[in-house]
C-alpha cells in the first residue's frame, strides 16, 4: 500500500519556501494517524486536538481532524519522496 491510499487531497502555499497542506482519507485515517504519531517528534502539543514537532525531519503540524501542513518541503517530488518513507508500500 501507498501513500496515495491515505493522502486524500494536497494543496501548495505560496512564498518563498514550499510548505504542503495533506487531508488524510477518512477512510484510513486511523492507520495515518497511529503511523504520524509512531514516528513524529512532538515538541507542542494541544491536548489530542494539534501536533507540533518533526516528522522525518521535517518541520510539521498535524490536527485530529487529519491535517497535515509540512514545512519547507521546497517541491511535489520532495512531497512525494517524503510520503514514499512515512507511508511505505507494503
Amino acid at each position: 500500500m501507498s501513500w496515495q491510499n491515505y493522502v486524500g487531497h494536497i494543496d501548495d502555499t505560496c512564498g518563498q519556501e514550499k510548505d504542503f497542506i495533506l487531508l488524510l482519507k477518512p477512510e484510513k485515517k486511523g492507520e495515518a494517524i497511529a503511523r504520524i504519531r509512531a514516528v513524529m517528534t512532538v515538541d507542542r502539543r494541544i491536548g489530542d486536538i494539534m501536533l507540533q514537532g518533526t516528522l522525518l525531519g521535517t518541520e510539521a503540524t498535524f490536527f485530529c481532524n487529519g491535517k497535515l501542513i509540512l514545512k519547507g518541503l521546497g517541491s511535489r517530488e520532495n512531497l512525494e519522496r517524503f510520503l514514499d518513507s512515512l507511508f511505505p508500500a507494503s
